[in-house]
């Protein structure tokens, strides 16, 4: 939903900036959820190992994801980024969906 909201308030920087902390705090809290999860889901053994790729994946994202922030906003200035994060959440939810029936 963030990515769909940010649209309407880019002209109002008032209201823009608490929708951007609002959503900065919730996507910061996936990583700390998904360690969490991992810490259900796997043996101490399993879970050392897994959190460290998914430590790793998300420091990646971390580096990736400014730059092709940037680069979406060059090409498209007014929409770029929007569409950037809307087809990332949409991703992601394609992929949790897929993990959760067991398609992957």
């Amino acid at each position: 939903m963030g990515p769909l909201l940010l649209q309407p308030f880019l002209s109002a920087p008032a209201l823009l900036w608490p929708l951007l902390f609002i959503w900065g705090g919730t996507l910061y809290a996936f990583y700390s959820q998904g360690v969490a999860l991992l810490g259900e889901e796997f043996a101490i053994p399993d879970s050392r190992r897994r959190e460290h790729a998914v430590r790793d994946v998300y420091c990646i994202g971390g580096v990736i994801g400014p730059s092709v922030g940037g680069m979406a906003m060059d090409l498209w200035p007014r929409h770029g980024l929007p569409v950037l994060l809307s087809a990332a959440a949409f991703i992601l939810l394609r992929l949790s969906c897929c993990a959760d029936r067991g398609d992957m």
